[in-house]
């Protein structure tokens, strides 16, 4: 089974030849393009295979839909639903189930208490991101300041790199292909640079993916490519009967769907003992590529980049302090995510293990501001341990709703037909988040898992900006319906100072 590419495609497979498949799809909250193609991707895998159950984050128990069947009139509800949709006023999931009538398989995810609780600690940070850029901007500058002052020649130079690409004025390909460029000069044996900090470019598989996708871009001659293409389309015309042909021209959206083509041509090779690529070598290229493009997962892609500008930073530093000032440059940008509420799982774990280290380093090179920050680090860190908890509360409920069929741990990471061949399969919504954290508690479990991205084209700061204001809003609303100790009493404060 392959997700249609204009819906979205799969990220990461863990088999454990489970009965049940769990599908975690990373959501974009706000995003009305994100909830439509995570509203297609969920439909085509019912279509498919017949959800067993569909579980949504910041929703709680049973989940309700009801109000929607209020209206009668088919015509206008279907125009009340759209007009939703299109406002990403509701989610997929409700979406979905609204319009295919299976409500009775949509489940919330949440404890409701503790959700709440954090919808809280989030809104508070959301409103006070205005005091919190000002102190972030002074911290910003001494350590720009300190880089300036301290960095190597090597450092000076690949900080403007750095910046220019930060700032939207160089491609990714020439970023990444300068990036290259700085590993080979940093492995020359020739060259003296950090004997510590060789670095293996074969470590960042998406960046080479990346590199190799434009490589193999710039190799296809698309004149050639075109004539291949119709001549395909005649073989196909001439060696299968018109219904397959038609079906063929439904699967690929008339030949414009170029992954569904490539599966196409293979199943009828093999069907038919024919080798339709043989002679079309361009075609069997472009086969490749759009392959290759539709497997990068752009979210690694950029945990890679963070890791290997850390990395050459480290390569060219003349030791000492310049490595002291590197790691602040570093740790900075996940700082920086921290203060916002907008950290990975990933960046948490990073964090973690040398948040200490930052503050002492700071405090050595005068770096003022982190003091001015600490009065709310315990919300912060609040908010992201309840995040890591959340994921557990999840899987608790999944269990409780869905009895899902677990599977031999010991599995081979092996993803060939693994929704095909699935007795059974759960889809689970959840902010992207959560994603690195669920799974591996579902990996414990000894459950299979595919975790889908959905199709985004559109500029997200638009569904950002919404999913803050949306955040702030219910904040106001909790002000009046937490207590009972459902927060510590500082939280409350804090939230009531803020929100009223």
């Amino acid at each position: 089974m392959k997700i249609p590419e204009q819906y979205g495609k799969i990220t990461g497979i863990k088999n454990h030849l489970s009965k049940t498949v769990i599908v975690n799809i990373q959501d974009l909250h706000c995003s009305p393009q994100a909830q439509r193609n995570i509203a297609e991707i969920i439909d085509f895998l019912d279509k498919r295979c017949k959800l067993k159950a569909l579980f949504a984050e910041g929703a709680y128990g049973k989940v309700n839909v009801s109000w929607l069947d209020g209206i009668k009139d088919k015509d206008a509800k279907n125009l009340f639903i759209e007009t939703l949709i299109k406002n990403a006023t509701i989610t997929a999931s409700e979406y979905f189930v609204s319009k295919s009538g299976r409500s009775d398989i949509l489940f919330g995810l949440e404890d409701e208490e503790k959700h709440k609780e954090n919808l809280a600690r989030l809104s508070y940070i959301l409103r006070s991101q205005t005091q919190y850029a000002a102190v972030l901007k002074q911290i910003k500058e001494r350590i720009d300041y300190l880089n300036k002052l301290r960095s190597s020649r090597e450092n000076i130079k690949f900080n403007r790199v750095l910046s220019v690409y930060k700032n939207g004025k160089m491609s990714s390909l020439k970023f990444y292909s300068l990036i290259k460029k700085y590993v080979e000069r940093i492995n020359d044996p020739k060259r003296k640079y950090n004997d510590l900090a060789r670095i293996k470019f074969s470590d960042y598989p998406e960046i080479n993916s990346y590199l190799l996708m434009y490589k193999l871009n710039s190799q296809i001659d698309y004149r050639v490519l075109n004539l291949q293409m119709q001549s395909l389309i005649s073989s196909f015309k001439n060696v299968l009967p018109y219904k397959n042909y038609r079906d063929i021209l439904d699967k690929t959206k008339n030949f414009s769907d170029i992954p569904a083509l490539s599966q196409a041509v293979a199943q009828i090779d093999e069907a038919m003992n024919l080798n339709l690529l043989k002679t079309r070598k361009e075609l069997a290229e472009y086969f490749k590529l759009a392959q290759l493009k539709a497997n990068i997962n752009y979210a690694a892609l950029l945990s890679e980049e963070k890791d290997i500008a850390a990395k050459i930073k480290a390569a060219f530093s003349n030791g000492g302090e310049e490595n002291e000032i590197s790691f602040l440059s570093v740790f900075y940008e996940v700082f920086e995510g921290y203060i916002a509420g907008k950290m990975t799982a990933q960046d948490l774990q990073y964090f973690t293990e040398n948040f200490n280290k930052f503050k002492r380093v700071s405090l050595k090179y005068s770096i003022d501001g982190i003091k001015e920050l600490e009065k709310d680090f315990s919300v912060f860190d609040a908010y992201y341990k309840l995040n890591e908890q959340r994921n557990e509360i999840f899987v608790k409920n999944i269990f409780k709703y869905a009895a899902p069929q677990c599977g031999q741990l010991s599995a081979l990471d092996s993803g060939d037909g693994i929704l095909d061949n699935a007795d059974e399969i759960i889809a689970v919504v959840t902010g992207g988040y959560h994603s690195f954290g669920l799974i591996k508690l579902l990996e414990q479990k000894g459950l299979s898992s595919v975790v889908i991205a959905p199709a985004i084209s559109e500029n997200t700061d638009a569904a950002r900006k919404s999913y803050n204001e949306a955040i702030k809003a219910q904040g106001e609303l909790l002000k009046n319906s937490l207590s009972g100790g459902i927060l510590s009493q500082k939280i409350f404060t804090l939230t009531r100072r803020n929100i009223c």
